[in-house]
């Protein structure tokens, strides 16, 4: 399974300071994450986060990091 490391997506990225909640595919139990820590998440695993104020749903982790780019 191909996954990626949350820290390693929005680590030193001040847009994405506020609240990030992942959704495991497996597990299906929405999680808060801290950015202190590395979690390793399945790729495809469906995100909801929000950037200033601004909620995205749903959102899958390639999905994500092209917005991170984008930003």
């Amino acid at each position: 399974m191909n996954t990626l490391s949350i820290k390693e997506i929005v680590f030193g990225s001040k847009d994405y300071k506020e609240a990030l909640l992942i959704r495991e595919e497996v597990l299906w139990e929405p999680r808060k994450l801290s950015f202190s820590q590395e979690y390793m998440i399945p790729f495809f695993a469906n995100l909801s986060y929000t950037v200033k104020g601004v909620s995205f749903e749903s959102v899958t982790l390639p999905y994500f990091c092209m917005q991170k780019q984008l930003a």
